[in-house]
């Protein structure tokens, strides 16, 4: 279809303009399933085109000739160097470009708009106002209108993402993970992490390259596994532990391989967002980096009190009510996935939620939420959201209101 459009180009100049204009006009189906896009695949595209054109498939086929009368070859070493050297090309360039997940209306104006930029593609002025606004439709399918709070569906564990709009902002409150379990000799180990599952692609699906402030609430594997394989993934600019958490050597190497800046959160730290901030209420009770020593955070954001407490059980809910005794609560992440060891009657009766988010894993093995979580809640009147039932828990700010979207 583009061929006599290019037909008077020639060498490199024309594979260069082909290979761009295909992949361009992809774009919007590859960034609908996969959400991301490396621009230096268009050169690895041509590079390696050629070399397999040019080079190993003849020497394959003759490979496969001369075996047939007795002469044998191994080639493996090709293949081992050019592995080596896609990764070697991926250590500077391992981040590609996140671009969201286009709605189905913006789909339709990304193909449009590409179809007309093609149409003109040697019309200089045209091209720039094609290609300007294809930039500009990209800029809106990677960067929500509204801010937002999510407890991500991750299974059995936590991750509780907040984005302001146009990604101005970004923290995430764990990571997820999956929990050691033993299996029998028959059992294959999943190949794939939650995070690789779950919560990557729903991060890149709603546009984030970058997360600003990791907060590592305490050393549990459903909490905190997963976050290499997100760092792998995604860049993040800061961990934020407690000081209980570094006396867990294993994690403490985890941190270490990461080789990202770390801060050791105190009471009364603040990470301004939306129109206010996430503060610190607590960096733990224990210095043991279990429960009970879970970053509790909190914030009033849009005339709402959210307040994340990780898996802070019944005493460390005490001794959150001692500190703030006036403290009061519109959304409760509750804790440890509704555990009956936290969640304690006085303490829910006190902080007088309206919504409970329970992060829980559907079936999971601890049956959690437990019954008398489930009916401390119902008694107070608190409207429950679990994600085992309901997939992904977002709330949206449209319009001075939250508007919870559920996602399977």
């Amino acid at each position: 279809m583009i061929n006599h459009k290019i037909s008077e180009l020639k060498g490199i100049r024309k594979l260069l303009t082909e290979s761009s204009v295909i992949s361009l006009s992809v774009l919007p189906l590859l960034i609908l399933d996969f959400h991301i896009f490396q621009p230096f695949s268009i050169l690895l595209t041509i590079g390696f085109g050629f070399l397999f054109d040019v080079i190993l498939l003849p020497l394959l086929l003759g490979t496969f000739l001369l075996s047939l009368i007795g002469y044998n070859f191994n080639i493996n070493h090709i293949f081992q160097i050019l592995e080596w050297l896609i990764h070697e090309v991926d250590l500077p360039l391992h981040y590609p470009l996140v671009l969201g997940n286009p709605r189905p209306i913006e789909l339709l104006i990304l193909f449009f708009l590409i179809g007309l930029l093609i149409d003109n593609l040697f019309k200089k002025r045209r091209q720039i106002i094609f290609a300007g606004l294809i930039v500009c439709s990209f800029f809106i399918c990677k960067n929500p209108v509204y801010p937002s709070i999510t407890a991500v569906d991750i299974g059995q564990g936590d991750s509780i993402f907040l984005q302001d709009k146009f990604n101005k902002k970004t923290i995430l409150i764990d990571t997820g993970g999956r929990l050691a379990l033993p299996q029998e000799s028959w059992q294959k180990p999943q190949s794939q992490t939650n995070a690789e599952k779950t919560l990557i692609p729903y991060l890149e699906s709603v546009g984030v390259s970058q997360i600003d402030q990791l907060i590592l609430t305490h050393t549990d594997a459903d909490h905190v596994g997963d976050f290499l394989n997100l760092a792998d993934k995604i860049k993040i600019k800061e961990i934020w532990v407690s000081p209980g958490e570094l006396t867990n050597n294993h994690f403490v190497e985890k941190l270490k391989k990461a080789n990202i800046a770390i801060h050791i959160s105190k009471v009364g730290d603040k990470i301004p967002i939306f129109d206010s901030a996430l503060q610190v209420l607590s960096n733990g009770y224990t210095g043991k980096g279990d429960n009970n020593d879970s970053i509790v955070t909190y914030g009033n954001f849009y005339h709402t009190k959210f307040l994340f407490t990780g898996d802070l059980e019944q005493e460390g809910e005490k001794e959150l009510l001692k500190n703030y005794p006036k403290l009061k609560v519109d959304v409760l992440k509750v804790g440890h996935h509704g555990s009956k060891t936290s969640s304690n009657p006085d303490f829910i009766k006190e902080i007088n939620p309206k919504l409970a988010l329970i992060s829980v894993g559907e079936k999971n093995r601890y049956g959690h939420p437990n019954q008398e979580t489930l009916e401390t809640l119902k008694k107070n009147q608190i409207r429950i959201l679990r994600t085992d039932q309901k997939g992904a828990l977002k709330l949206m700010q449209i319009n001075q209101q939250w508007r919870i979207q559920t996602v399977r």
